[in-house]
């Protein structure tokens, strides 16, 4: 009973049209270290079918990345997906990137013209990798998603992260500055 987007979000303001900040590697660090919402310009050729990269503070943020009627998935809802294409109910909660290997869940996800998956769910997760306080791309041949969810830690909060040869869906916590 879940709608989710076919592919990453590319949206540069705010759903109440409130640009989303962005600059230079600069900008993006002081908006890391305030705990501000930031959206890198992502300088790879694939940015315009990948999708553009968020820190959690704008991923989290009350104006909404998502155009309106939609939202950011909470770590639950991942789960809910992640549960549907079929990841035991004991490694939903898991931090590994082990989740889901024996079903093969990742390549459910993968865009199968990209890197190597059979997109039987229908939802489009491209890899776009991130970046860190370097402003620098990384792992631009892996995916990775924000979730919202329990904010009781400051700093980190939980994300998923697909690559070609992953059989599964990793989950983990990552500095909130990251993008």
């Amino acid at each position: 009973d879940q709608c989710w987007f076919r592919e990453n979000l590319r949206a540069e303001d705010f759903a109440n049209g409130e640009s989303i900040p962005t600059g230079d590697g600069s900008a993006f660090n002081a908006a890391g270290s305030a705990g501000t919402p930031f959206v890198a310009e992502h300088t790879t050729a694939s940015a315009a079918a990948v999708g553009l990269l968020y820190n959690y503070y704008a991923a989290a943020d009350a104006q909404n990345i998502c155009p309106t009627g939609w939202h950011v998935p909470l770590d639950e809802e991942f789960m809910e997906m992640e549960a549907f294409l079929g990841m035991p109910e004991g490694e939903l909660e898991l931090e590994s990137s082990n989740r889901g290997n024996d079903e093969l869940i990742g390549p459910k996800v993968r865009d199968d013209v990209s890197w190597d998956g059979t997109n039987t769910s229908g939802w489009s997760g491209l890899q776009g990798g991130f970046i860190y306080y370097s402003y620098s791309p990384s792992n631009v041949n892996r995916a990775y998603w924000w979730t919202i969810g329990d904010d009781a830690n400051l700093d980190h909060a939980w994300y998923r992260e697909q690559w070609s040869s992953a059989e599964g869906i990793a989950r983990y916590q990552w500095p909130k500055s990251y993008a």
